[in-house]
């Protein structure tokens, strides 16, 4: 039985470990080539320090989560679950057996992946690789036994990577805690019992228990939670045999309605029940960004539309994914069911399911810039001072993006029964279009119905396209002609706001009054002006120059207090900087210049001895024009004749 189920396993999965390892193979080469290993971090143990460590890291990881997420829940997601059921033995060896495949394929993958590090030098020296190999050995099984734990309830193998990863996680924060007790506990029993001074290092006994746990837990709550129906045969036929009620008759109760639902409430249950677990898996993940987006260096601003389109994007997509999956769809047309009441169910708790998660998302953020103190929390926590600008549009900059990947996401949905396919359109369709609007928000004077009118337009195009999804006519010629008039309007109504941004910005009357003024300014190879600044330029340089070449006194203008320019130098170099006449200078117009100062006067003395000053006079009572030549700033002229002078 084992042999069989084993022999399935790999005949499934064999070609998507076979894929996992060219594909990782491809990048591990070109990670050993494109970054060659730095010979101070090459035996650390820190792994995310190396991009080269991290991607075989991140491979591996992605190795295990996969083949432990296809375990059951792509046998639900292929339909043939059911042939699992029916098998003539107990649950436990159709676990059993499938788990040793699995994990057979995880470490022939990790080998595989280890053994192409090791060739291209990605995981350091020979003397290392035992290390590596115990390292690698040990995150390939944990993220197995994630994924498999996830498999064990989830109906696809997305939802299942996903959840195993949430799991993991959670686990995390619960097992650590209880090993670091456990070796706190050894070392108390060990000081009074044996006298014994504690010689362990209790974080690596700690982490390593941990580990440890990661790789045996999850692996065993998925055989009992796969395993519990036949538990339950077993304690419902002890309850037969007993004679004790099997299933208790339980008491209805009657709920209050104070307004009529007429069916919406049932629907949107309905709803609720199919996306429960992508639910808790986006809620996980949105509270890992929200606290990521705590840290000071991340672009939360570029950041933030990104994130809230996937998300927008996937809530959207995987709203129909339940019936796409098991083609529950056409119960709805046969028994001439309600199918606009579900597809406002579905746009209604998939907003809601998008609300919650960005406020989930931003809720760490808003907090910390609360308790700050800070007046702008909105500018403090996305640390965008644009949002300080008067009429910028800061509810449409956060809320537009998660609206168009909804929105064309729950169309894509709709077309595409993969899952996958759906996603990757939305994103791009979705993507494309918000894109577009970008220099408008940034801009300012954008109108509200220009941005929102699209993304209603393609939930109404949704919309006319439910029944004919239902009866699974979406390739005939009336449902294309409701797409076809949909997708149209969608691309009229964005063109027109577009041209309507173009052509609402009044024309000026008075632009020969520019065109006159330009006439008088006198051109480049005429201005006299211009080659007096440009000479004062390059004097200035001569004497800047100079004064390098020359001790530079280190005595204040000001000795009774510092100078303005100086905001606490950091270190003596630059106290000492500070301290020069050159950088007190800037002081001068609002100090004025120090009386009984020879020194002072002195060092002025020099800075104007080759009178760069009087062409700038002279420069400036003359009609300016064009100062320097456009082509020669690119080039920089006066920065050349500057390096030729320090040649």
């Amino acid at each position: 039985m084992n042999r069989a189920l084993i022999w399935k396993e790999f005949r499934e999965q064999g070609l998507i470990v076979a894929a996992l390892i060219l594909l990782g193979g491809g990048v591990l080469v070109a990670a050993g080539l494109l970054f060659p290993a730095p010979s101070d971090i090459t035996g650390d143990m820190r792994l995310t320090l190396e991009p080269r460590k991290l991607a075989i890291v991140l491979l591996v990881l992605a190795s295990g989560v996969v083949v432990g997420g296809t375990l059951f829940a792509g046998e639900r997601e292929q339909g043939t679950f059911p042939y699992l059921e029916i098998l003539p033995v107990p649950r436990y060896r159709v676990w059993l057996g499938k788990s040793l495949a699995g994990l057979a394929l995880v470490l022939i993958a990790a080998g595989s992946l280890f053994a192409v590090a090791a060739v291209v030098g990605v995981v350091g020296p020979p003397a290392r690789l035992p290390f590596w190999a115990l390292i690698i050995g040990s995150l390939a099984t944990a993220a197995y036994s994630w994924g498999s734990l996830g498999s064990a309830f989830a109906k696809t193998s997305l939802a299942a990577c996903g959840l195993g990863l949430l799991s993991a996680v959670a686990l995390l924060f619960v097992i650590y805690p209880l090993f670091a007790l456990a070796v706190q506990f050894y070392d108390a029993v060990a000081a009074s019992v044996w006298n014994a001074s504690p010689t362990v290092n209790h974080v690596e006994i700690a982490l390593l228990g941990t580990l440890f746990g990661l790789m045996v837990v999850p692996l065993a709550l998925s055989a009992w939670i796969y395993t519990a129906p036949d538990r339950n045969r077993f304690d419902r036929d002890v309850r037969i045999a007993k004679g004790t009620p099997v299933d208790p008759p339980r008491r209805r109760r009657r709920r209050f309605r104070l307004f009529p639902t007429g069916g919406f409430r049932a629907s949107l249950w309905v709803v609720a029940r199919q996306n429960r677990l992508l639910a808790m898996v986006l809620g996980g993940m949105a509270v890992i960004s929200g606290l990521g987006y705590l840290e000071p260096s991340l672009p939360v601003l570029f950041v933030w539309p990104v994130a809230t389109l996937m998300i927008g994007t996937v809530v959207g997509v995987t709203g129909w994914s339940d019936e796409q999956n098991s083609g529950a769809f056409r119960f709805w047309a046969e028994r001439r069911m309600p199918i606009g009441r579900l597809w406002f169910a579905k746009v209604a708790y998939g907003f809601a399911l998008i609300a919650a998660l960005l406020m989930v998302m931003a809720l760490p953020s808003l907090i910390a810039a609360r308790a700050q103190g800070s007046g702008q929390i909105l500018a403090t926590a996305f640390r965008a001072r644009i949002f300080l600008e008067r009429g910028f549009p800061i509810a449409e900059y956060l809320l537009l993006w998660p609206v168009y990947g909804f929105a064309f996401g729950h169309l894509a949905g709709l077309l595409f029964r993969k899952a996958a396919v759906g996603t990757a359109v939305g994103l791009m369709t979705g993507g494309a279009i918000v894109a577009l609007w970008l220099p408008s928000l940034l801009s300012g004077g954008i109108h509200w119905y220009q941005l929102w009118i699209p993304p209603l337009l393609a939930l109404a195009t949704a919309r006319s396209l439910v029944w004919s999804w239902a009866l699974d006519q979406l390739g005939r010629r009336r449902a294309l002609q409701r797409l076809a008039f949909g997708g149209s309007t969608i691309t009229a109504t964005m063109l027109a706001g577009i041209v309507y941004r173009i052509l609402e910005i009044p024309e000026d009357a008075n632009t020969e009054a520019d065109i006159a003024f330009r006439a008088t300014i006198p051109p480049f190879d005429t201005n006299e002006a211009g080659r007096e600044i440009r000479r004062g330029a390059v004097l200035y340089a001569e004497m800047k120059l100079a004064q390098r070449a020359t001790p530079a006194a280190e005595r204040p203008l000001w000795p009774d207090g510092p100078s303005q320019q100086a905001y606490a130098p950091s270190d003596l170099a630059s106290a000492r900087r500070q301290a020069q006449f050159e950088y007190q200078v800037d002081d001068v117009p609002a100090l004025g210049w120090p009386a009984d100062r020879p020194d002072a006067d002195a060092w002025l003395d020099s800075c104007m001895a080759n009178e760069w000053a009087e062409y700038f006079v002279r420069g400036a009572k003359l009609p300016i024009g064009t100062v320097e030549d456009p082509i020669e700033m690119i080039d920089g002229s006066v920065f050349k004749h500057l390096n030729a002078l320090q040649g």
